[in-house]
């Protein structure tokens, strides 16, 4: 199955007692789009064309301002991925997804 696009990273946060760093604005809860585990595999590629593929580690529980419509998730990838490995206008995508990364609810 092809990678299905998720979001453009706006920016990366690091927040303090968190392993990992947040990308912004993070999954849409748009019609549109699957419910996506936690381990579901990602590929983030750069501007400048890299893809780095990594697991989403964690949904951020944070509160954004101002708030978007639809409402959207930020994810966190885990270490060694750094802010500067990350630029702003990296595209994330669901790397082929399957039946254990989508939840069917």
């Amino acid at each position: 199955m092809p990678d299905l696009f998720l979001f453009a990273v706006e920016d990366v946060i690091k927040i303090d007692g968190l392993a990992g760093h947040v990308l912004l604005p993070g999954i849409s809860c748009g019609e549109n789009m699957p419910d996506i585990a936690v381990g579901a595999p990602l590929a983030i590629v750069t501007p400048g064309r890299s893809r780095i593929e990594t697991p989403l580690a964690s949904y951020a529980l944070i509160r954004m301002q101002p708030r978007r419509e639809p409402l959207c998730l930020p994810i966190t990838v885990h270490y060694p991925l750094a802010k500067d490995h990350i630029p702003q206008g990296s595209r994330v995508y669901l790397a082929g997804a399957d039946q254990a990364t989508v939840l069917d609810l």
